[in-house]
This record gives C-alpha cells, sequence and structure tokens, in this order.
C-alpha cells in the first residue's frame, strides 16, 4: 500500500508545483621498461598513453611520468588502445571479435555488461587493441650530458597613467623599479608628478635557467609574465596551479604580486586540468549495478488508506519540504533512466523520514528505524535533507564507511568522515567573490554600500579594499542621489559592492546608480546578498546595465543546454522542471558517474575533478572539519541581453 500511495502521492506532488589525489607520480629510471612501469603499477599502457602522449616516442631516464592510482579498465600489459564500435544490423560478438583479431571473452572483458546482455544493433561498445609485440627497450643515460647556465634577459615597456594620489615610491614599487630609475626614463617627473601624466616605464627581467642534453628546465617548467589587473585569483585559475604552490615555485611573491614578474609553474599541472574535464560517459568502465537510498520527507504518514486525491493534494501543499522532495525525486528518475541507456543499472530504495521539526525524538525514532535496513558496502545515500537528520544517518553509516550525501545546503558543519556537503558553502563563495573583485578592481575606485545587518561583512570589504569610500543608508535603509556625489569617477570604472538583507536598499541604490551609467561607467557586485537582488522589485534592466556580478553554487539552465532534457521531463511529468528537480538529475548523474568510471564513489571524488552538468557542478575537498565539501561554484553577471552568463577577468595586455 505503501509504493501506491508514495506513487500516488509523487504524481500529484509533480502537477502541483595541485594533482589530485586519484594521480601519481613516476620518475623513469635506468634500466626501466614500459612493460616493468605497468606492471609495477598495474595500469595498462593504453591509460600510460593517454596521460603521457610523448611515451609512444620512447621513454628517457629522469622522465617524469603522470599515473592513475587506480586503473580504470582490467590489467593488461599489452592494452594500447580502446576503439569506439557501433553495432551494425545483424552483426554477432563472434563475428566483430574475429573481424578486430580479438577473442570475445577480451571484448566482454571491456564491455561487462555483455556478460549478462545479448549484443544488439545500435549497440556501443569498446573493441580493445592490443601490442603483443611492445618492446622492453632498456632506458640508459644519455652520453655527454653537459650541463650550461643560461642567462635570459626579457626587456617590457609599459605605459601608465598618473591617479590621484599616486607618488612616485608607489609607481616605483608597483613596477618593480628604484625611483631613479623611475624619474631616469622619465625627466619630466623630477620635479613632481601631475595627474593624467602619462609614463613610459621600462622594466627588465632576468632569469637564469640551466640546460643539460638530456632534460631541460623548460621541458618541466613554463614562465608566464604578469599583466596589468591580474591577481592571484586570476593566476592561479589560468595556470591550474594554488597559490601556496605558486609561492613555492616563486619566492619573491612573498613580497606580493608586481606586474612584470616573471612566474614559474610546472607544465604537469595543464594535465591535471584536462583530466579534470574528460568526458566520464566515455570513461565508463564499472558496470556492476549501482545501489542508491533516498532519504526524502515524503510524508506518507500523513496519508490514510483510500484517502481522496484532494486530500493528498492538500498534503503536499501543506509540507513545503514534501514538494520539493517530489520534484527532487523526479529528477533521480529521470537521471537513472539516462543512465540505463548507458548500460548501467540502479536499485534505488526510497525510504520516507517524516520529518517533524517540532517532535525531535519522534524523527530520531524514524532514523533509527531506517537504519535497521541492510545497506550493501557499496551503497550511497541521499538526504536526508535536514542537517540533524544527515547527522544520524552518517553516524548509523559511518562503521561502513557508506558516503552520506546531504542535497541541500546544511547550515552547520557536519563532522562525520562519510558526509558529503554537495551544495557550496555560502562563506566559500563569499572568499571566492572577493578574490574575483580584488583582480577585477585594481587601479579602479571602489565604493561600498551595507545595511546595519551586513556590518561585518562590510568591515571584511574594507579590511580587503582599504581605499574604498563607505555611503551610509538614511534612515529606512534608503539612498538619494546626493549620496553619489563626488565619488563616481567619470574617467574610470567605478566598482560598487553592495551588501543588504533590506531590499529597500537594493532597489533604491540601483535605480540611483541606473540614472548614473549615462555619464558614468559602474559595475555592480555582491558577495552575499544574491536573495535581495532575486526580489521582483529589482528590474533586471537596472542589473543588466550595471553589468551586475553575484556568486552562486548554480547556473540557471538555458534552453540551449537543456532543451532535450527539458522535452523529456515535461513529456513525462507534464510540467518544466523545478530547480529542485534538476538539482536530483544533476547530484545523482554525478554519483552514478563517479561510481562508473571508478570504483566507489569516496575514490572517484580523489581521482575525479571538476564536473559539470545542467545547473550544478560539483569538485569534492576532503574538510578539515570531517567529511567532504563541494568546492565548485559560478561567479555569473548580466548581460547587456538580459541574460546571465559566467564571469571572466578582462586582462589588458602590455604593449611593448
Amino acid at each position: 500500500m505503501k509504493k501506491i500511495l508514495l506513487g500516488l502521492l509523487f504524481i500529484i506532488g509533480v502537477s502541483a508545483s595541485v594533482f589530485g589525489q586519484g594521480f601519481q607520480e613516476h620518475t623513469v629510471a635506468t634500466g626501466e621498461t614500459l612493460s616493468t612501469i605497468v606492471e609495477k603499477y598495474q595500469v595498462t599502457p593504453y591509460e600510460l598513453y593517454q596521460l603521457n602522449p610523448d611515451a609512444e616516442d620512447g621513454l628517457e631516464i629522469g622522465e617524469v611520468l603522470v599515473l592513475l592510482k587506480n586503473s580504470q579498465y582490467p590489467f593488461d600489459p599489452t592494452l594500447i588502445g580502446l576503439m569506439k564500435y557501433r553495432v551494425k544490423k545483424k552483426e554477432t560478438l563472434s563475428g566483430i571479435a574475429k573481424a578486430h583479431g580479438v577473442s570475445e571473452a577480451n571484448i566482454k572483458k571491456y564491455n561487462t555488461r555483455l556478460y549478462a546482455n545479448q549484443i544488439e544493433k545500435g549497440d556501443k561498445i569498446k573493441i580493445p587493441v592490443f601490442d603483443k609485440k611492445l618492446e622492453n627497450k632498456i632506458v640508459t643515460t644519455p652520453d655527454e650530458v653537459v650541463e650550461i647556465s643560461t642567462t635570459k634577459i626579457i626587456t617590457e615597456t609599459i605605459s601608465h597613467e598618473v591617479q590621484p594620489k599616486e607618488g612616485k615610491y608607489g609607481i616605483s614599487k608597483k613596477y618593480g623599479i628604484t625611483i631613479l630609475e623611475l624619474e631616469a626614463q622619465n625627466p619630466e617627473i623630477v620635479d613632481g608628478l601631475k595627474i593624467g601624466q602619462v609614463l613610459t616605464i621600462t622594466k627588465k627581467t632576468t632569469i637564469e635557467t640551466v640546460v643539460d642534453g638530456a632534460d631541460t628546465e623548460d621541458d618541466k617548467f613554463e614562465y608566464y609574465t604578469v599583466k596589468p589587473q591580474e591577481a592571484f585569483y586570476s593566476l592561479t585559475k589560468k595556470l591550474g596551479i594554488s597559490k601556496d604552490s605558486l609561492e613555492v615555485l616563486n619566492p619573491s611573491l612573498v613580497d606580493g604580486l608586481k606586474l612584470g614578474m616573471i612566474l614559474k609553474y610546472p607544465k604537469r599541472k595543464l594535465i591535471k586540468s584536462e583530466v579534470a574535464s574528460f568526458n566520464l560517459l566515455d570513461s565508463i568502465s564499472n558496470y556492476n549495478t549501482q545501489h542508491i537510498t533516498l532519504m526524502l520527507p515524503l510524508m506518507l504518514d500523513k496519508i490514510v488508506e483510500n484517502d481522496s486525491v484532494s486530500n493528498i493534494k492538500k498534503v503536499v501543499m501543506k509540507y513545503r519540504n514534501t514538494n520539493a522532495s517530489l520534484d527532487f525525486y523526479s529528477g533521480v528518475l529521470m537521471a537513472i533512466d539516462s543512465m540505463k541507456v548507458a548500460g548501467i543499472s540502479t536499485r534505488l530504495r526510497v525510504f520516507d523520514t517524516e520529518y517533524n521539526r517540532k517532535n525531535v525524538k519522534a524523527n530520531s525514532r524514524r532514523i533509527t528505524t531506517l537504519l535497521d535496513n541492510s545497506f550493501e558496502e557499496n551503497e550511497v545515500v541521499i538526504g536526508p535533507l535536514v542537517a540533524a537528520n544527515v547527522s544520524l544517518v552518517a553516524e548509523g553509516l559511518a562503521e561502513k564507511n557508506i558516503p552520506v550525501l546531504a542535497p541541500f545546503p546544511l547550515k552547520v558543519p557536519l563532522q562525520y568522515s562519510n558526509v558529503f556537503q554537495t551544495a557550496t558553502a555560502i562563506n566559500y563563495e563569499r572568499d571566492q567573490m572577493v578574490h574575483f573583485i580584488e583582480s577585477y578592481s585594481v587601479g579602479k575606485p571602489i565604493i561600498i554600500i551595507a545595511d546595519e545587518k551586513m556590518s561585518a561583512i562590510k568591515n571584511e570589504l574594507l579590511a580587503k579594499f582599504p581605499t574604498a569610500r563607505i555611503i551610509k543608508p538614511r534612515e529606512g535603509n534608503l539612498l538619494i542621489p546626493k549620496d553619489f556625489d563626488g565619488l563616481l569617477s567619470e574617467t574610470n570604472e567605478n566598482i560598487v559592492i553592495i551588501e543588504a538583507t533590506e531590499v529597500g536598499l537594493v532597489a533604491t541604490a540601483t535605480s540611483i546608480l541606473d540614472t548614473k551609467v549615462k555619464n558614468h561607467k559602474i559595475t555592480l557586485f555582491t558577495t552575499s546578498s544574491k536573495k535581495a537582488f532575486d526580489n521582483p522589485a529589482i528590474a533586471n534592466r537596472y542589473k543588466a546595465k550595471l553589468n551586475f556580478h553575484f556568486p552562486s553554487g548554480t547556473k540557471e539552465l538555458t534552453f540551449e543546454k537543456g532543451a532535450v532534457f527539458v522535452k523529456k521531463y515535461k513529456a513525462r511529468y507534464g510540467k518544466l522542471p523545478s530547480r529542485y528537480a534538476l538539482r536530483g538529475y544533476d547530484l545523482t548523474m554525478d554519483v552514478l558517474l563517479r561510481q562508473a568510471v571508478s570504483t566507489t564513489f569516496e575514490t572517484a571524488t580523489e581521482a575525479i575533478g571538476e564536473t559539470t552538468y545542467l545547473e550544478n557542478k560539483f569538485n569534492y575537498y576532503k574538510s578539515a572539519t570531517g567529511g567532504y565539501v563541494n568546492k565548485a561554484m559560478y561567479i555569473l553577471r548580466y548581460t547587456p541581453e538580459l541574460t546571465i552568463e559566467e564571469a571572466n577577468l578582462e586582462i589588458t595586455t602590455i604593449e611593448e
């Protein structure tokens, strides 16, 4: 009866509303061969070549190879490739095997679903390619290795416009030269600087490298020249390396980032970036049935047998979490169906947590009852929704190390090693937004507007941007045009940051700024007040004209990206998918795909970097307090066409 009620309830609810830890390095030593290396690490030559394409031309002493810690495929020291093949009409497995010179057993080994299913027209399979004549070439030290010290001098000429309150000391420090050098290059400033004066600055940078006949420094590292308006945020994103690692390789960064600096970073970091973005659907190797348990407050206990449809509908409408849970559940089912097409079967269990926020003891008893069910070692639990219940489930399943995924934001962090907080933390989003503003606002005036409830965030911003001007709201959290007098530059882009819980303050500020954009260039930011900006009282045309930037854990689905999914969802459920349905789909797809590529969800989070789906993206890191947190997020902006897109820093190149 419960299954019937769940089905009916579901139908009504829908109609109502540094290298990742998965990789390792190996330095080729004298006497080693391709065969000895793949045997040692139990990875196939195919996987080694994917990450180290130069190795196909032979191995060299001292060469650094990047290897997976956990092989994606059954180990075979002669596997050099997997050819994609679509089965044609009337073809048989034996015929395909014979045509490609491999055995049926080998094809099944790399397409495990064929152990239980017959091959059919249109099936996409992988045909292994073997090289039985792999040569065991011994790696030797090259003859006559000569070490040579070389010096490279890089000269750059930069134009700089003197800004108000700028002095010779600040300018010389910014470009890493002395005041005497600055005056020698610009004799007209000996008696003083003038606002708007354009200076010509020539900077020379000397780089010493060591080159030898076998391996050069440039083989392992690349060099990057810091450009105007660049800061650590943009550099770490561009170079694919953390700030800490960048500082280790470039000790001079201790004194800060300076225009014209030559920074060293490892080439191999580019490999991680490529690996993190590879197509998971093309990398499936684990075709075992997956086990997912969904724990949601469906409130089936509020429905009695033979209850009328109208009464069931009232239950759905009364309990907000139930409506959201049903939408989330619909997205989960869509994901499971999508993966079934890719050959992945899923055993789904749905448990009703029957949440009652006024009865903590009843909630605890309900969770304890649910945990009496048996759980598979490779099972993943999605839910519950409430932090207290997530804590109870995580504690109950900690001994088996079963992952428990909190599908929505938790107000308090949980200290269990098996908890995965799938929603990006608000504090992390704010920190990343501040880093972005720091890079974007170099050389630009900043204005901060904040209401009383946001005073703590205002103080944090002032600590980061000490020269920023503050506009204090008037009584009633309102502003008037006069409040901006003398603060907006007519010759430079103005950065305005608004932090407010009061919609009225945001509304008056944006409407006033809208009148200013005719004569001033203004870019609007918030680090933590997106909810206030989402209010209908804030016109989207204002946000578009003001180039509004904001952080977000999700990116609204566009028609181009989601047309196929939306069409299928509407055909199945008779309405457009809500954000809860999209969340259920994205999260479940990520779980199923990560496990299909790796062995367990936990190992997959260590081996696979950032993944992106319809509206959500995921990139898990171990938390200092326990468990894992998602550090994938978007920095978005409104465009003049009233659309929302991912923001990018505009980098001005140096004219030489």
